[in-house]
C-alpha cells in the first residue's frame, strides 16, 4: 500500500533533531553523579517543549493529519500516515 508522506520543512526538521540531540543528553546525564539529576531534568523538559513544538508545527503546516495516526521519518524529513 502506498502511504501519504507529507514533506517537512528543514528549520522544522532542526526541532526534531534538536530533541533527539536533548534525549541523548538526558541518557547520559542520568548516569552523572555530579549535577546529573538538575542536568537530566533539565534535559527531559527541554526534551518535552521540543517535542510539542514540533507536533503543533507540523499540524498548523497539515491541518489534514488532526486525527489521524503519522510518524515522522527523521532520515527522510518525512510525516508518513499509519494504517
Amino acid at each position: 500500500m502506498n502511504k501519504k508522506k507529507y514533506y517537512i520543512p528543514l528549520d522544522l526538521q532542526e526541532v526534531f533533531d534538536e530533541y533527539n540531540a536533548y534525549i541523548k543528553a538526558k541518557e547520559i546525564l542520568v548516569d552523572s553523579w555530579f549535577n546529573g539529576y538538575r542536568r537530566t531534568i533539565k534535559a527531559s523538559r527541554m526534551a518535552e517543549k521540543l517535542r510539542i513544538e514540533f507536533w503543533r508545527k507540523v499540524l498548523d503546516l497539515y491541518p489534514e493529519l488532526s486525527g489521524k495516526k503519522f510518524h515522522y521519518r527523521d532520515i527522510e524529513g518525512v510525516v508518513v500516515e499509519d494504517d
